[in-house]
């Protein structure tokens, strides 16, 4: 089943938040219609180890990684140019807990206005 949401996840030396990041979205009540696409990017540290030990064979998280940092838009960039779903959600990791509600009321945001930080069907298509 095409996924309806591709979730991207940018991680840079933030294992912890993007493993509670990945964790609150699977926890959302339509999981059955979302990707996750983390972007490890570049990370010096063990960042990668974690989130690939944590979700070693996930069926809806995908992870990346990247030969050099390549930045915010440019790490986003390479997991939309993956994603599979006909929305895109961005989503920060954030340190402060938070993932659940902020997860729960964006996905509430997409279904009822359509729009959520970036919602594009398929933007490289359009272009």
């Amino acid at each position: 089943m095409t996924p309806r949401i591709s979730a991207i996840v940018l991680n840079y030396r933030s294992p912890r938040d993007t493993l509670k990041c990945i964790a609150a979205l699977l926890q959302q009540t339509m999981v059955e219609q979302l990707e996750i696409l983390v972007v490890d990017n570049h990370s010096d540290d063990e960042s990668i180890q974690w989130i690939r030990n944590r979700y070693p064979h996930h069926p809806q998280v995908k992870i990346f990684e990247t030969p050099k940092n390549l930045g915010y838009g440019q790490g986003n960039d390479l997991a939309i140019r993956a994603a599979a779903g006909d929305y895109i959600l961005i989503i920060n990791p954030l340190s402060d807990g938070e993932f659940a509600s902020i997860i729960s009321h964006s996905m509430c945001c997409l279904f009822t206005l359509f729009i959520v930080f970036l919602a594009v069907q398929k933007l490289f298509k359009l272009m």
